[in-house]
C-alpha cells in the first residue's frame, strides 16, 4: 500500500477529525495502525510518568517514498476515493492520527523498513515539523515500524497535570487487551518503563474465546455466551450453553462478536450489605495494621468507605492523633501470601502490599471520583505470585500419584502451557508419534 495525499473531494467528506486527547487513545492509534500494516507481533513500552510511547510491529513497513509522506494531514495508504468511505477496511483511513501526535509532542521518531529492502529508512518530527527522511544508523532485524512518541501534551500542561501515571497505565493495558480480542491471531505485549514490569502478554490465540482465556482466566471463560449482530438490522441474540457442558464454545468466523460473562470468578462472595451485589472475599487481620497517610487521603478515605469494603478493605479512621488508618480485613489473597511468605521463612509483606493496594485505590478515587470496576491490579498480582510460587518447583519430588494427579489437572486446562506470568510450564521432551510401537513405553 502506498501512501498518498487525499484528494480535495474526499477531504471535504471528512467532516471529522483526529484528536487526541489521552495517553490509552494515543497507543490505540498506534496499535492499529500496526493491525492495518498486517503486524502479527506488536509490542508497545511506556513511560506514563514522562508521557512517552513506543509501539514496535512487524508489519508490511514503509519506504523512503512513503515516509516523505507519513505525518502529512490527509496523507494515508488505506482509503484513497469517495467509494472507499463506503467499504473501509482498515481501523484509520482519514491519515490524522499521526499529524495530531506530531503536533501534540515534543519529538515523534519513525524508522521504518520493507520486506524487499535491507535499509532502514527514518523521519523525526520535533514541535509538529518534520525532518528530510534519512536512513537508520541502526537498522532494524526484520520488516516493521518503530514509532516513539516523546513528551506527549507538553504544550497542554493543564491536561497532563489531570492525568495519573497508575490509572492511566491500567486503562492502556485495558485498550490493548480489547484490541487484543478483535485480533487473536496477533500477540500483543505491554511493557511498563517506569517499573520494568510486563503488564501485558497476550501469544497468538486460536480464536477469541482463547484470547479471553488468556486475559480473564478459564473461570470467567467457561461461563460465556455466544453473542451474534446481525449485519443489516444490527440486532443481537445470543445462545446459553448447553446444559452439563463445561464451557460454551465461542467462535470467531463471524464479522461482530460480542462477549457476555454470566458469572464471577472464586475470588468474590455475595455481599450480605447489598443484596444482589458482589464483593472480593476478604480475611481479618489481628491486631488492625496501622498506615500513616495524609491529612487530605484520610478526607477521601472518609467519603469511600463503602466502596472500599467491597474491594476486601475495612478500614478504621480514628478521630484524633496523627492522620492514620487501621486496617482490620484485607483482601483474603494478601492474608495467603503472608502465611506463604512467613512459612518459607522470608520477612513479613502484609505491610508493603496493603500500603500498594491502598494507595492504587485513593489515585483510582482522585482520577475517577469511584473505586469501583475491574478486578484491581495488586491483587491480580498478589494472585498470580500466588499461582506461581505455589507451583512445584524444579527438582521437586513427587511421587507416581502425585505425577499422575499432576499430568491429569494440566490435561484439564485449555491452557496449560504457561504460568500466570507467561512462563512456560511444560516443556516437549519426545514425539511419541515418531516411535516405534515396542518404544513407546517410558
Amino acid at each position: 500500500m502506498t501512501i498518498k495525499r487525499l484528494s480535495a473531494d474526499v477531504q471535504s467528506k471528512l467532516r471529522s477529525g483526529v484528536a487526541v486527547g489521552s495517553l490509552q487513545q494515543a497507543v490505540e492509534e498506534l496499535v492499529l495502525n500496526s493491525v492495518d500494516a498486517g503486524a502479527t507481533c506488536v509490542c508497545v513500552r511506556m513511560d506514563t510518568a514522562a508521557f512517552r510511547v513506543q509501539v514496535v510491529d512487524n508489519g508490511s513497513g514503509m519506504d523512503a517514498a512513503d515516509l516523505e509522506r507519513v505525518g502529512n494531514r490527509y496523507c494515508t495508504s488505506k482509503c484513497g476515493s469517495v467509494e472507499d468511505l463506503d467499504k473501509l477496511e482498515f481501523y484509520g483511513f482519514r491519515g490524522e492520527a499521526l499529524a495530531s501526535l506530531a503536533s501534540l509532542a515534543t519529538l515523534v521518531e519513525i524508522s521504518s523498513r520493507t520486506k524487499l529492502s535491507v535499509k532502514t529508512h527514518a523521519k523525526v518530527f520535533r514541535n509538529g515539523e518534520g525532518s528530510a527522511v534519512f536512513e537508520a544508523e541502526t537498522p532494524r532485524p526484520s520488516a516493521g515500524t518503530t514509532l516513539t512518541v516523546c513528551n506527549l501534551f507538553h504544550n497542554m500542561p493543564v491536561r497532563r497535570n489531570r492525568m495519573d501515571s497508575v490509572v492511566g497505565a491500567e486503562r492502556v493495558r485495558q485498550r490493548v487487551e480489547a484490541i487484543s480480542l478483535m485480533h487473536p491471531s496477533v500477540s500483543f505485549t505491554l511493557k511498563s518503563d517506569v517499573t520494568g514490569a510486563m503488564l501485558t502478554q497476550l501469544p497468538k490465540a486460536r480464536n477469541t474465546h482463547h484470547r479471553f482465556v488468556q486475559i480473564h482466566g478459564l473461570g470467567r471463560a467457561q461461563h460465556l455466551r455466544e453473542v451474534y449482530v446481525n449485519k443489516v438490522t444490527g440486532l443481537s441474540r445470543y445462545e446459553d450453553p448447553a446444559l452439563g457442558e463445561a464451557q460454551a464454545c465461542c467462535t470467531s468466523d463471524i464479522t461482530s462478536m460480542a462477549v457476555n460473562v454470566v458469572s464471577e470468578t472464586d475470588s468474590y462472595e455475595d455481599d450480605p450489605d447489598a443484596p444482589g451485589e458482589r464483593r472480593l472475599c476478604s480475611s481479618t487481620i489481628t491486631p488492625p495494621l496501622e498506615l500513616s497517610v495524609t491529612e487530605e487521603e484520610l478526607r477521601l478515605l472518609r467519603g469511600c468507605q463503602s466502596p472500599l469494603r467491597s474491594l476486601g478493605l475495612q478500614l478504621e479512621l480514628p478521630q484524633t492523633g496523627a492522620p492514620r488508618v487501621l486496617v482490620g480485613k484485607v483482601p483474603l489473597c494478601f492474608t495467603e501470601k503472608e502465611h506463604n511468605e512467613v512459612r518459607r521463612g522470608r520477612p513479613s509483606v502484609i505491610k508493603p502490599v496493603v500500603e500498594e493496594y491502598l494507595r492504587e485505590q485513593i489515585e483510582i478515587f482522585c482520577s475517577t471520583g469511584s473505586v469501583r470496576g475491574t478486578l484491581p491490579l495488586t491483587v491480580l498480582k498478589v494472585l498470580a505470585s500466588l499461582a506461581c510460587h505455589g507451583a512445584i518447583k524444579f527438582n521437586d519430588v513427587l511421587s507416581r500419584d502425585e505425577c499422575h494427579s499432576l499430568v491429569g489437572s494440566l490435561s484439564a486446562c485449555q491452557l496449560p502451557f504457561q504460568c500466570a506470568h507467561g512462563r512456560p510450564s511444560i516443556a516437549p521432551l519426545v514425539d511419541t508419534l515418531y516411535l516405534d510401537s515396542g518404544e513407546k513405553a517410558i
